[in-house]
């Protein structure tokens, strides 16, 4: 028997009969590292937790504790310990219940010894293997955590892996929570004529083979909400017999003038400077999804300049433009960081007020309301807003609560403006 692999493993003998103990302690002496010897309950624990055994060989016959007990304790404690069932005992009650009990192998002393050597040194080849590629992955894993740059491994239907630089730029706790956030792994590119981008995996894969490598590029919106170009990497790799791509991304720092420039382009007002609608969607969907997955409550607002109209009307465009202005940096500049306010369209805008609950919003909206009354303009006058104020629904999209802030908004024009409106 060729059991080199078994020579290499430390067993646990458990059995209250001596005899018979010594008797498969010295078959097992033979062909293992080493065995250790344990009888009583309290003996195995403390032989087990000093010695770490790669394999526990027990019977179940000689003892008067419950083994089955001690090996769902074991189990426990470490799925993969390899435990075999050693005994005279044909009930088939007790093999089902070691099964049940995910005992690694059941063998009859009846049976020819050398058939419990072959079910040992089958499970130390097994285990074996598993540890070799665990300390693979490992190894894998150190060396993918000390490059530069955000990696994670995917077939484009899952991810198997993803550096902690990933998790990070995105604010993710681990790889399971990219799905939470995108329906799509390829959702994190985000969509410009400039980058790469695609809605499935062919599509993508083709658009990165054309590209020249200066044009290897992608935009992602990370944590801060502001778009960063990557420049990225596609390698091959089979794992578990399906063949995978390790995505390299690195943050390319010549680049970073452009980068600002589409952040600016795409996510800022050109007229009031603050977010635009295109941030605003941004936020909302992120928000929505930490509502979905873990019920934060956050609450809308929308808010309109009272009597818009007459400013334009009366003192012309431009007066209209420092107006919307004047109201969107006093707004911009009393709000909590953790929050996003952006101009909608026209005199409209919204505001996001995020993990808060529609008490507070109210309270938050009232004191904006104030400032903004406090504004002055040295030729249009006094400004007012009225504020229409929802809270974040089960069911609720982005058109059902938008819907619901502006009856909120609607009710506090009718009632006289210069006023917040709460609508549950």
């Amino acid at each position: 028997m060729n059991s080199h692999v078994l020579k290499k493993s430390t067993i646990l003998h458990i059995d209250q009969d001596k005899k018979t103990q010594d008797k498969y302690a010295s078959l097992l002496e033979k062909h293992s590292k080493h065995v250790y010897k344990a009888t009583d309950s309290t003996d195995i624990i403390t032989t087990y937790n000093q010695y770490s055994p790669d394999i526990i060989v027990a019977d179940i016959q000689h003892t008067d504790f419950d083994i089955f007990d001690l090996i769902r304790k074991i189990k426990e404690e470490n799925p993969y310990q390899i435990i075999v069932i050693n005994t005279d005992n044909h009930d088939k009650d007790i093999m089902l219940k070691a099964f049940e009990y995910d005992v690694d192998g059941y063998h009859l002393k009846s049976e020819e010894e050398d058939k419990l050597l072959s079910k040992l040194l089958y499970l130390a080849k097994k285990q074996d293997l598993r540890n070799n590629n665990l300390q693979k992955r490992e190894t894998l894993e150190n060396i993918l955590e000390n490059q530069s740059g955000l990696i994670f491994l995917t077939n484009f239907k899952s991810v198997s892996y993803a550096s902690n630089s990933f998790l990070d730029f995105f604010d993710l706790s681990n790889k399971d929570d990219i799905y939470s956030r995108y329906e799509n792994i390829l959702d994190i590119f985000m969509p410009h004529k400039d980058y790469l981008h695609g809605k499935t995996k062919e599509e993508f894969i083709e658009q990165f083979s054309q590209a020249r490598a200066v044009n290897k590029v992608v935009l992602l919106l990370g944590k801060d909400f502001n778009p960063k170009v990557f420049h990225i990497n596609l390698d091959t790799v089979e794992h578990n017999n399906e063949l995978f791509y390790i995505i390299s991304l690195s943050n390319i720092s010549l680049m970073q003038e452009k980068s600002h420039e589409v952040s600016h382009k795409a996510y800022v007002d050109n007229l009031t400077g603050i977010s635009n609608r295109n941030k605003f969607e941004e936020v909302f969907d992120y928000e929505h999804k930490l509502f979905t997955r873990y019920k934060t409550p956050f609450c809308l607002a929308v808010l309109d300049i009272d009597h818009f109209k007459k400013f334009n009307d009366t003192y012309g465009h431009l007066i209209g433009d420092e107006v919307l202005s004047l109201m969107a940096n006093q707004v911009n500049d009393n709000t909590r960081e953790t929050d996003t306010f952006a101009r909608w369209g026209g005199e409209e805008f919204i505001l996001l007020m995020s993990n808060t609950k529609i008490e507070e919003a109210e309270v938050i909206c009232e004191k904006l309301r104030v400032l903004i009354e406090e504004i002055c303009h040295v030729i249009a006058g006094k400004i007012t807003c009225s504020f229409g104020v929802t809270q974040i629904k089960d069911k609720d999209s982005l058109k059902s609560i938008m819907n619901r802030s502006d009856e909120a908004l609607y009710e506090a024009k009718a009632a006289g403006r210069n006023q917040v409106i709460v609508r549950s």
